[in-house]
């Protein structure tokens, strides 16, 4: 599926799949684009232009009266302000993932275990870097992370793919530190840095950042898989936009991301466990 139709399936089709084209307002546009528009704007932008053209196709035949509900000038422009300017991280292509991780396999280090890691689970540096032993449930193959070292201040449940629970249970067998990376020094985190030096040092003619693999993993969900915008933003701990959809979710999806998330690794590890 590419990406446009997994965009359609995933934002479009929930809302207005089943509702007859004379009916939409600029109220269902508005529905369809809020959830995504701060944290995908791109999509959202892309989004909106498609569905510009599908009503002034059908306002051009007769099929659809009144203005085009998907217009940007005097109509949605009015509902979202432009972003500012974001900084993203430069990432790698999801389709050249395997082949890296590969690589990074080959050198035997604890920045590279810890960048491993961060990959597989798709956190941020920081949730790597002072994640203890302790927050792991080996059993329930789980990563329990406390609100406190979360970015959203929110606690968070990891499904851990067997590829993870692997590479765990060697860091459980080569230190009894509490740090599940420890430093060079007992008790003492790696640095900050270590997991961007490793990138720079050792590929040198990658210009990508720690953080842009999240971006990676995002970009291959949403174009090879069929889990939901929801399941996608769950396994980034990111929290939903929209008030009516956080109010209407209950659910973590654990289950849907812990299929989600074996996945992922199957594909960045060529499936070798």
């Amino acid at each position: 599926m590419n990406g446009h139709a997994q965009n359609k399936k995933s934002y479009v089709y929930p809302i207005l799949d089943t509702q007859p084209l004379a009916t939409i307002t600029n109220k269902d546009i508005i529905q369809v684009l809020e959830p995504i528009w701060s944290i995908k704007t791109d999509t959202a932008r892309k989004l909106m232009g498609r569905m510009g053209k599908v009503f002034g196709y059908a306002i051009a035949r007769g099929w659809y009266s009144g203005s085009n509900p998907a217009l940007w000038v005097n109509n949605l422009e009015m509902v979202f302000r432009p972003n500012r300017k974001i900084k993203h991280h430069p990432s790698l292509e999801y389709k050249y993932v395997p082949e890296f991780f590969q690589e990074l396999l080959r050198i035997d280090t604890i920045s590279s275990m810890a960048l491993q890691f961060t990959i597989l689970n798709v956190v941020r540096t920081k949730e790597t870097m002072l994640a203890t032993k302790e927050e792991f449930d080996i059993n329930k193959e789980l990563w329990r992370i406390p609100a406190n070292r979360m970015k959203a201040r929110i606690a968070h449940k990891i499904p851990l793919s067997k590829q993870t629970l692997k590479l765990l249970e060697m860091m459980l067998r080569q230190h009894n530190q509490e740090l599940l990376f420890p430093g060079r020094f007992s008790g003492k985190t790696i640095s900050l840095d270590t997991m961007r030096l490793l990138l720079k040092r050792n590929f040198p003619k990658l210009k990508v950042t720690v953080h842009g693999f999240r971006s990676s993993f995002r970009n291959w969900a949403e174009e090879n898989t069929d889990y939901s915008h929801n399941v996608i933003e769950f396994c980034l701990a990111h929290q939903l936009n929209s008030r009516t959809e956080g109010a209407y979710l209950r659910s973590d999806l654990f289950d849907r991301r812990r299929e989600l998330m074996q996945k992922w690794a199957d594909f960045v590890t060529n499936h070798s466990v």
